[in-house]
């Protein structure tokens, strides 16, 4: 059995959220202003991991 080339890591809201240490809330926020974007399955929501670390920006300290 082949592995997919485009095989990608799906997190629940859950996984997500302790992924990037946010609260639901906060999840919920950038959600909605389009930082991260949210799949729908029998209503549950994901999120793909690949565009998790996309939305991340590098920052200058």
């Amino acid at each position: 059995m082949k592995k997919s080339k485009s095989s990608t890591i799906i997190y629940s809201r859950e996984q997500t959220a302790s992924f990037l240490s946010i609260s639901f809330p906060t999840l919920r926020k950038w959600t909605k202003e389009g930082i991260l974007k949210c799949y729908h399955l029998g209503g549950r929501i994901y999120y793909k991991h690949d565009e998790i670390i996309k939305a991340l920006k590098p920052t200058e300290i």
